[in-house]
C-alpha cells in the first residue's frame, strides 16, 4: 500500500493485479526453444550496424608481437604511500631488410612526454641514490658524477619547460624586462662522497701539521725563555735546562758587575768588612764566654720553650692556612665598612638590568607585532596578485 501511495501521482500507473497464466498444453505444441543460430534468411542480415567479420588471432598477436614491457620494480597497487614507478613499453619492428629498429609513438602529446620525462628522471635520481647508499664507504665512480650534472641539466631545462607554458611566467617575464636583471640562481649538484671524503683528509692532514709545528715552536719559546716569567734559578729549579735569553741576560748583568770600575771600589769595600768581621770574632766568642748572662728566670723560660717544642712542631703544616685566615678576616673587617654601600651598588645595577631586560622585551613584542602586520599584508598582496594573474589569463583565453 505505501508503494501505492508513493506512486499515485503518476500516470500510467497500471493498478491491475499481476497476472501469470500458462496455456494449456496440446498435443501439437512442441516444447523446444526455438533455435538461436544465424542463417541466411535472418532478418539481422540486411543490418549494416552489425559487423561479422571474424577475427584473426595470428595478425592480432602479430600486432604486440615486437612491444617489450618492463614492469620490473613498479608498483601497481592501489596504496597512497607507495612510489609509482612507470614500466617502460619498447617497440621494436622490423623493416624489410630485416634489421630491427626502436619506434616511439609520434602521436604523444607535449604534456605526457613531460609526464614520462619527469618519471624517467625520478627513476634515474631514484636509481643513483641506491647507489650512492651501496657504494657508501667506498670510492665514488666517476660516471656518477657525470649522471648528477646531465640530470641537473635535465631538471632545469624541464623546469623552464613548465614555467614557459603558464600564464604566471609570461607575467612574471614582462615584469623582469622593466627592473633590473637579477642573477640566476645557480643550481649546484650534490658534492659525491669521494670529494667529501678527500677534503676531509686534506684538513685532517692540515690540521695535524699546524698542531705539531704549534708544539714544536711552544718547545722553542720554552726553551729560549721567551714565554716564561720565572727567574732563572727558579727555572732551573723547575726544570732539567735554563732559558736561554734569561740565563743570558743574568750572565750578562753579572760580567758587567765584575768588569765595571764604579763596583770594583765597592766590592773592595765588602772584603775588607769579611775581614774585620773575621778578626773581631774570636774577640767577641771570648768576651761572652766570660760574661755570665743566664739567669735562673731566663733558663725557665727557654726549658718552657723546649717543653713547647714539640706541639708546636706539630701545629707547623696548619699555621700557615690559620695565618692567611687572618690577614683575610682582617680584610673583611677592614672593608665591613663599605660593605653596604658595595651591596646598594649591586642591587641598583640589578634594578637597571631588570629595566633593560623589560625594554628588550617590549622592542621584541613590538618587532613581533611588526613581523605579524608585515605577514598578513604579504599574504593579501599575495591574494590580489593571484586574482590579477587569473584575471589576465582570463583575458588571454578570451584573446585567444
Amino acid at each position: 500500500m505505501a508503494q501505492v501511495r508513493k506512486y499515485a501521482a503518476l500516470p500510467d500507473l497500471d493498478e491491475s493485479p499481476d497476472t501469470y497464466e500458462t496455456p494449456d498444453l496440446t498435443d501439437d505444441a512442441s516444447t523446444l526453444p526455438t533455435s538461436t543460430a544465424w542463417s541466411e534468411t535472418s532478418d539481422t542480415e540486411a543490418n549494416p550496424n552489425i559487423s561479422r567479420i571474424k577475427l584473426q588471432p595470428d595478425e592480432a598477436r602479430s600486432q604486440f608481437q615486437s612491444s617489450r614491457v618492463d614492469a620490473r620494480e613498479t608498483d601497481f597497487s592501489d596504496r597512497v604511500s607507495s612510489k609509482r614507478r612507470a614500466y617502460v613499453v619498447s617497440n621494436r619492428e622490423q623493416g624489410q631488410d630485416g634489421d630491427d629498429y626502436d619506434s616511439e609513438d609520434e602521436n604523444e602529446s607535449l604534456q605526457r612526454k613531460l609526464a614520462r620525462l619527469n618519471r624517467e628522471i625520478q627513476e634515474v635520481q631514484n636509481e643513483l641514490d641506491k647507489r650512492r647508499s651501496e657504494a657508501n664507504g667506498t670510492q665514488a665512480h666517476p660516471e656518477d658524477e657525470d649522471v648528477a650534472a646531465q640530470l641537473a641539466q635535465l631538471s632545469t631545462a624541464l623546469d623552464g619547460m613548465r614555467q614557459s607554458q603558464s600564464a604566471q611566467a609570461r607575467l612574471s617575464k614582462q615584469l623582469a624586462t622593466s627592473t633590473p636583471a637579477k642573477a640566476d640562481a645557480v643550481t649546484v649538484p650534490e658534492s659525491t662522497r669521494s670529494e667529501e671524503v678527500t677534503k676531509e683528509t686534506t684538513d685532517t692532514q692540515t690540521l695535524n701539521k699546524v698542531a705539531d709545528f704549534d708544539a714544536r715552536l711552544a718547545l722553542l719559546e720554552r726553551q729560549l725563555g721567551i714565554t716564561t716569567l720565572d727567574t732563572p734559578e727558579a727555572s732551573t729549579a723547575n726544570s732539567t735546562f735554563a732559558p736561554i735569553i734569561p740565563t743570558l741576560s743574568l750572565l750578562d748583568r753579572q760580567l758587567a758587575l765584575l768588569t765595571s770600575s764604579s763596583s770594583q771600589s765597592h766590592i773592595d769595600t765588602l772584603a775588607q768588612r769579611l775581614q774585620q768581621q773575621q778578626q773581631a770574632a774570636p774577640a767577641n766568642a771570648s768576651t761572652d764566654a766570660n760574661h755570665d748572662f743566664q739567669s735562673p728566670e731566663d733558663m725557665a723560660k727557654l726549658r718552657a720553650l723546649y717543653a713547647l717544642l714539640p706541639t708546636l712542631t706539630s701545629l707547623s703544616p696548619t699555621l700557615p692556612p690559620l695565618l692567611t685566615r687572618l690577614r683575610s678576616l682582617r680584610t673583611l673587617h677592614a672593608n665591613a665598612v663599605t660593605a653596604s654601600q658595595t651591596l646598594d651598588e649591586v642591587e641598583q645595577r640589578q634594578d637597571e638590568a631588570d629595566k633593560e631586560i623589560r625594554e628588550w622585551r617590549d622592542g621584541l613584542k613590538k618587532v613581533e607585532e611588526a613581523v605579524a602586520r608585515a605577514e598578513s599584508g604579504m599574504l593579501e598582496n599575495s591574494a590580489a596578485v593571484e586574482a590579477w594573474v587569473k584575471e589576465l589569463e582570463e583575458r588571454v583565453k578570451k584573446l585567444g
